[in-house]
């Protein structure tokens, strides 16, 4: 078994065992699948994409209907934004919906914030609009799926890490905003 295989053997029986016992008999199932790797301003990533593809495929052998048709690859802000509101468009009466991430992420005061390939931050208050906050848009994109299953996943080297590639926004010394 080489490595991409034993990659996606484990991804799909972690993929598996998290999932409730519903999500093998869920009718509609859809997944956005993001990896984002080819950074413009920060340094690249070399997993990202390769998890990405792997994913989606594991994800499509399970019946899963994927934003985009696939792996969605180094997308720009705008195309993020994009690929979120048509994936809530898309769950919206799914049995299951599922969301993976790998790239840069950033945490600022306490919030999760996705990286998109054309980021350029240089200071705190551009995070806002430069990244994909996590809550605000991936969240109310699953809102959609009421009662039903939906499962957020993401793999993102967040900033502070000791892998930390890109470089790191200033540190706020008070409560106020910028």
């Amino acid at each position: 078994m080489g490595i991409s295989e034993l990659k996606r053997s484990l991804l799909l029986a972690l993929l598996l065992a998290l999932a409730p016992i519903s999500f093998a008999l869920a009718d509609k199932r859809v997944a956005l699948v993001i990896g984002n790797s080819t950074y413009k301003n920060v340094g690249p990533l070399d997993n990202p994409a390769n998890d990405a593809t792997l994913m989606a495929q594991t994800l499509k052998d399970l019946g899963f209907v994927l934003t985009g048709g696939g792996a969605l690859l180094n997308l720009d802000k705008r195309a993020m934004d994009d690929e979120v509101q048509a994936f809530g468009r898309q769950a919206q009466g799914a049995d299951v919906a599922m969301f993976y991430y790998a790239g840069h992420g950033v945490q600022v005061r306490g919030s999760n914030y996705l990286v998109p390939v054309d980021a350029n931050p240089s200071r705190e208050a551009d995070v806002d609009f430069q990244m994909v906050a996590m809550v605000l848009k991936i969240t109310f994109a699953l809102n959609v799926v009421e009662r039903r299953s939906s499962a957020p996943a993401h793999d993102s080297e967040l900033a502070g890490s000791k892998h930390q590639q890109s470089r790191r926004l200033p540190r706020r010394r008070n409560n106020r905003s910028p």
